[in-house]
Parts: structure tokens; sequence; C-alpha cells
């Protein structure tokens, strides 16, 4: 499913796009180390079965997203 917004796509993730959701993520670990609860050195040595693993679970504080302008550019929650 894929939302428009202000000029971007708004696509929920889903397992099978866990390459694109790891990359973002670890660019925001790196930029921002202090916003997050886990490490850079921690999530990227994760196993490929577990970033799918997370994306097929709901998180408990809404859905996982990501904004797309044309490429990949962050990960939303709501």
């Amino acid at each position: 499913m894929a939302y428009q917004l202000a000029g971007y796509t708004i696509r929920n993730f889903t397992p099978d796009a866990w390459p694109a959701y790891r990359a973002l993520r670890l660019r925001a670990l790196e930029d921002a180390p202090d916003a997050f609860g886990s490490t850079l050195a921690d999530e990227s040595v994760r196993p490929p079965e577990e970033w799918a693993a997370r994306l097929a679970r709901r998180p408990k504080n809404g859905r996982r997203a990501w904004r797309v302008r044309p490429r990949p550019a962050s990960t939303i929650h709501w």
C-alpha cells in the first residue's frame, strides 16, 4: 500500500524489502547514534532473516514505512 503526501510516496515495509530497510536503518544509526536504543555495531551484524522477521511483525506503536522521492529517503513510524 502506498500513500501520497507532500510530494512523497509513503510505502509500508514488507519483509522482502529488508535490504532497503537495513540500509536506511544503518545510515540513521551512523548519522544520529544517540537517537536509537541500539548501536550501528549491533545492527550491522544482524542476519537477513532477522531483518525480514522484524518487518513481518507490526510494531507496537503503529506502522513502519518508508518515504520515497524518488529513492528511499527515511523511515517513518506511526
